[in-house]
């Protein structure tokens, strides 16, 4: 289970896609029933969700590919060097 800090990183990244999901109304009241319950949005359960999908099915999960971004820029210089 990814927990909700990372969850919640997720939303604050730059770059985001929307994408829409049509689910069974009674589907979505239990959805929002266990965030109330366990003090997160609906949509920190369903990141949740994908990234689990996406580990069972052996790709990248949101939370890998937040790690692997930030070591690329490690070795990236933090100014750009402008050679006369």
């Amino acid at each position: 289970m990814i927990q909700r800090t990372e969850a919640v990183a997720a939303r604050g990244a730059r770059k985001r896609k929307f994408a829409r999901l049509y689910l069974d109304p009674a589907l979505v009241r239990r959805i929002k029933r266990m965030a109330i319950k366990l003090g997160c949005q609906p949509h920190d359960l369903f990141v949740e969700g994908v990234d689990l999908m996406m580990r069972m099915y052996g790709q990248p999960s949101a939370a890998d590919r937040r790690q692997e971004m930030a070591g690329l820029g490690k070795n990236r210089p933090t100014k750009r060097i402008v050679t006369p």
